[in-house]
């Protein structure tokens, strides 16, 4: 009877395991080269997937979308990454700090999206097979007035401010489609000047809530770290933005994120 019992355990066990790996995202792998024109090889840059299924195509000069998978090139100016199947535009960013994350600034070494045609490529990559871009020798310095895009754009511009109302200088702005804490940010803006003004550029209207930190990425805040919101935490308000048009006056108070210990935090 004990034997029953154990056997039939293991079989809902198997069971459940079974159904448990078919509901994973099924992955296959993308490799890759990249280059100068002059065929150099783009070493420690960031390499950046955008699923197609979840937002627009990035345009740096124009607005910014969040990746969804990254990775880097090494010595050669080679890739590789497992990501889940699907369709992806590929984005390149080799920032001078060092760090993958973030939009390209003026000079910066980046890989346009669009072909000579303007059509945003698309890189199919299918579950348990390895998808070959070979190598992409068009990795050059961003010009924001030669990639900027036609047309007006849609923003959101404003100014962050610490606890004690002072600008915030290098924030950055992230724009959400939910207001949850654990939902992913679509768009993100250039870091803030002296004056705590920020533009925060988006590919075309609808409402967006609004976060502001002191560093690209997520994780548990750092000692003095600057974090901030577009209303209140019980209470994050929506910025409504019309397609082709800025919306200004947008404050994101911040606060800065106390010394471990102090008596601030142990409140």
């Amino acid at each position: 009877m004990q034997k029953i019992c154990i056997f039939a355990l293991l079989s809902v066990f198997i069971s459940l395991s079974a159904h448990a790996i078919e509901r994973l995202p099924q992955q296959g792998t993308i490799t890759g080269k990249l280059m100068l024109k002059n065929g150099s090889p783009v070493i420690s840059a960031g390499v950046l997937f955008f699923n197609t299924v979840v937002g627009p195509p990035p345009m740096p000069g124009k607005y910014w979308r969040v990746a969804d998978v990254k990775t880097g090139t090494d010595s050669d100016g080679k890739f590789r990454l497992n990501l889940a199947a699907g369709i992806y535009y590929l984005g390149v960013v080799k920032h001078l700090s060092g760090k993958w994350a973030g939009p390209p600034e003026e000079g910066e070494l980046f890989l346009p999206s669009p072909d000579a045609q303007g059509v945003f490529r698309q890189y199919s990559v299918k579950a348990g097979e390895v998808t070959d871009i070979g190598a992409l020798a068009e990795v050059v310095p961003f010009r924001r007035a030669e990639h900027g895009g036609k047309g007006p754009i849609t923003a959101i511009e404003g100014s962050i401010t610490d606890e004690m109302g002072n600008p915030v200088e290098n924030a950055i702005v992230f724009a959400f489609t939910r207001p949850e804490a654990a939902a992913k940010p679509i768009y993100v803006s250039d870091k803030s000047g002296k004056d705590g003004k920020f533009l925060l550029r988006i590919n075309e209207g609808g409402a967006f809530y609004l976060k502001a930190r002191s560093v690209y990425g997520g994780g548990t805040p750092k000692p003095k770290e600057i974090m901030g919101l577009y209303g209140t935490a019980a209470n994050p308000l929506p910025v409504k933005v019309e397609t082709g048009k800025i919306t200004g006056g947008i404050v994101l108070g911040g606060f800065i994120f106390p010394e471990r210990g102090s008596k601030r935090q142990q409140k």
